[in-house]
């Protein structure tokens, strides 16, 4: 099990790898935005001194379950993030991050790693879920198929009178 308060800077200054777990209960945003989580994530986060500034770098895995655009249907996703920070007092400290990095905002000493592994996990989030294929039930749905229904215009013009 991870902690949940480190105090980040102190750990990247002497380069500590923490793994372990979060139990996906402590993430209440994230259970919102699924159907259904594994029971614990997967953590592993190596803080390093960095050249400019503290670095956290790692691997963060969990399997949810979503609804897939397509069918409905529950589709179950592996999530995964692989996160490059740095670590900011401000707005300016970001500003002043190498491209390679993303901004980790850490005003105080201590850094909330459930938050950070919360936010992760909700940027990994596909923007359309859906199965891999077909969709059970809905056969193919390659555009070059052709269609069987009747187009609903068709049947309108069968309604006008004729001239």
């Amino acid at each position: 099990m991870l902690p949940r308060w480190v105090v980040a800077r102190k750990l990247a200054a002497r380069g500590q790898v923490l793994s372990g777990s979060v139990a996906t209960g402590e993430l209440s945003r994230l259970a919102a935005a699924v159907l259904e989580t594994e029971a614990a994530v997967e953590v592993e986060l190596a803080f390093a001194p960095g050249d400019e500034v503290a670095e956290i770098h790692g691997h963060i895995r969990v399997g949810v379950t979503l609804t897939c655009e397509r069918c409905l249907e529950p589709v179950e996703i592996a999530l995964a993030a692989a996160p490059a920070l740095g670590l900011v007092r401000s707005d300016e400290d970001a500003a002043q991050l190498p491209a390679r990095l993303e901004p980790c905002f850490v005003p105080t000493e201590e850094l909330d790693l459930f938050d950070l592994v919360e936010e992760e996990l909700l940027l990994a989030l596909p923007i359309v879920a859906r199965h891999q294929g077909a969709c059970r039930g809905l056969g193919s749905l390659d555009p070059a198929a052709p269609v069987t229904a009747e187009s609903p215009f068709r049947v309108l013009e069968r309604l006008k009178p004729q001239r």
